[in-house]
């Protein structure tokens, strides 16, 4: 059986990306039915980062960021 993708398993996958980045870059979760579901904000400006997806498609999302930071360390 999969398990579901909740808010809470976006948010600790987004609490682990932030805590690798810089102040100024981090990110928050926002969710909106009307402009088509999750996607992320950034902190400073308000602007968002990416466009609404589905909590899958999140998932998958920061899984690649995950990926691509631990480049970094």
């Amino acid at each position: 059986m999969t398990k579901g993708i909740t808010k809470n398993t976006l948010q600790v996958q987004l609490d682990e990306l932030n805590s690798n980045l810089y102040d100024f870059y981090h990110l928050s979760l926002d969710y909106s039915e009307r402009d088509g579901g999750y996607c992320l904000i950034h902190n400073n400006n308000k602007g968002h980062v990416t466009s609404g997806m589905s909590g899958k498609e999140l998932h998958q999302y920061l899984n690649g960021a995950l990926d691509w930071n631990a480049g970094d360390r």
